[in-house]
């Protein structure tokens, strides 16, 4: 049985923002929940669920959004959700050139610093997200891995046939039995 459900934020969790923008969260009036968001990490909580977040954030390291300006981005998505449901933790690669660092998708170190951090064994978890670098990161973490259909419909071409797909974040919960 999982103790936590890992998310990737935009595209999962929350609408993905305009492309003129490059899709990043600038602000945090950039943030607009996915369907079924609250009412799932409401369902994870009755269940004692840690809910967490990995998510790559190069607009930091470009220099277009300051680590501050992403915690109000990030408080904006808990605003959104009720009270005794919201995201536990955020944790984020903030570097431009993911060459640089043992954190940027697909490489394994957020979800692995998250494991640690909650004390987590790998078959404890779960991650879920929107992208191919979301699998290859939960994958290389030695975790299981859902996707949900995002509003970016380029990546669904990301997508194979073995992997498990589902419209909303509530169907890919009640397929593990949430």
């Amino acid at each position: 049985m999982y103790k936590a459900v890992i998310f990737d934020r935009d595209g999962t969790l929350n609408h993905t923002a305009p492309k003129e923008q490059g899709g990043y969260a600038l602000s945090p009036e950039d943030i607009i929940l996915m369907p079924t968001v609250a009412e799932s990490m409401q369902r994870l909580a009755e269940r004692g669920i840690h809910r967490l977040v990995y998510t790559q954030q190069k607009c930091v390291g470009k220099g277009l959004l300051t680590e501050e300006g992403l915690d109000a981005v990030n408080g904006q998505l808990n605003r959104l959700l009720p009270k005794d449901a919201q995201i536990e933790y955020f944790a984020y690669c903030p570097h431009h050139l993911p060459d640089t660092c043992e954190c940027a998708k697909p490489k394994p170190g957020m979800i692995t610093g998250l494991l640690r951090q909650f004390k987590l064994k790998p078959e404890e978890a779960i991650a879920i997200g929107d992208s191919k670098r979301d699998k290859l990161s939960a994958e290389a973490a030695g975790i299981d891995f859902l996707y949900v259909q995002s509003d970016d419909t380029s990546k669904h071409s990301d997508y194979d046939e073995s992997d498990r797909v589902f419209k909303t974040l509530e169907e890919a919960l009640s397929s593990l039995g949430f």
